[in-house]
């Protein structure tokens, strides 16, 4: 069973930080590290909530499921191996996580997900962690890549001018749920929007003549990104030169996506592109991306971030200029990165870097 396996293997990483830290045990708070140290299990109940209904005490021996009586028998039917998990339940109507993680945890030396008092916040390093892939992740990260453009490919072929962003977002999130995939982050601009906002959430207004529809999205712990833009009608000159300066941007940033690399590094290859493409003050006004794996961004990449990128880790880089946009997500290899968000039948352009020629999604015209 691969969340068992995922788990197992998790798990002993985490073991080993916490012998490399001094520490006794790790609390875990946070939805993604949940999916990560069950091996793709989800504990959440609100979509918007980013801690779980359930917390976890990994010791240096010792694994601990901690929830309540309404959320247990679940947990324990469909998210997590109960012979890697010793079970722990209060009832909902007489505390809470604190007292029992209390006792688990007495008298040790504590790190935690989340500022705790008293612990030592780790949530930096496990996001190092949790960003090196394993065999069965990677193979989750294709499906949850293939899915993702599939979805994003039949909302924008089906959008027709009226639509509202609320319900382009609305027909993204149910194309989604219908591939068994969890919306996490859904971005939809019409117009004028979409050069107005880096990050425009939907609203109700109707979509006349263009439209960017990003997402991020989870398949079993794991998380893909990617953006598609459509148009109606042909496009003018400056949003043609605009989407080519992005696009080569993006291909330069995917292109030195490779082991060894540093992401402050990389970042600077595709700063240099914009200067190149006349549009130097563009990448200040939005992050240009990083390391996505079992959170949206496990790590943006800034001018300072030195951080060496590794084999086997994914990386979700999303450059923009006011109008338009490239994203999809790559998995690092030794033999160069791979895309995984791909759309079939959409239109791409070949763009030619110091690095390899890679194919990016052009602006689809209807």
């Amino acid at each position: 069973m691969d969340n068992s396996v995922i788990a197992a293997r998790n798990i002993r990483r985490v073991r080993q930080l916490l012998k490399e830290r001094s520490l006794d045990a790790l609390v875990v708070s946070l939805q993604h590290n949940f999916s990560w140290l069950t091996g793709g299990g989800d504990c959440h109940v609100g979509l918007a909530t980013r801690d779980g209904a359930a917390r976890l005490v990994i010791t240096l021996d010792e694994a601990y499921l901690v929830a309540n009586n309404i959320e247990t028998p679940r947990l324990l039917a469909e998210e997590i191996d109960s012979t890697l998990f010793k079970s722990r339940v209060f009832n909902w109507y007489e505390g809470d996580f604190s007292d029992l993680v209390e006792e688990l945890v007495a008298g040790r030396t504590i790190g935690s997900d989340t500022s705790v008092p008293g612990t030592v916040l780790l949530e930096s390093e496990l996001g190092i962690l949790r960003s090196v892939l394993g065999p069965e992740e990677r193979e989750r990260l294709n499906t949850a890549g293939r899915l993702v453009g599939e979805a994003l490919g039949q909302v924008c072929k089906e959008l027709v001018p009226g639509d509202t962003e609320y319900e382009l977002a609305g027909q993204l999130a149910g194309a989604l749920f219908a591939r068994e995939l969890t919306p996490t982050v859904l971005l939809v601009a019409g117009d004028e929007r979409v050069s107005r906002f880096r990050h425009p959430i939907p609203t109700n207004k109707e979509v006349e003549k263009y439209a960017m529809v990003a997402c991020v999205a989870r398949y079993k712990g794991v998380q893909a990104a990617a953006t598609r833009l459509i148009h109606f009608g042909p496009l003018d000159d400056e949003l043609k030169r605009k989407h080519q300066a992005i696009v080569q941007v993006d291909a330069t940033l995917i292109g030195d996506s490779v082991p060894g690399r540093r992401l402050k590094d990389v970042l600077s290859s595709g700063i240099k592109i914009y200067e190149k493409m006349g549009f130097g003050e563009q990448w200040k006004l939005h992050h240009q991306g990083g390391i996505i794996g079992y959170w949206t961004r496990e790590l943006i990449a800034k001018p300072n971030t030195d951080l060496k990128i590794e084999v086997n880790q994914a990386m979700a880089w999303n450059p923009s200029i006011a109008g338009t946009k490239s994203e999809d997500t790559i998995l690092v290899t030794n033999d160069g990165p791979q895309i995984v968000t791909t759309t079939s039948q959409w239109p791409l352009i070949e763009v030619h870097t110091e690095n390899g020629t890679f194919l990016r999604p052009d602006i689809l015209i209807r």
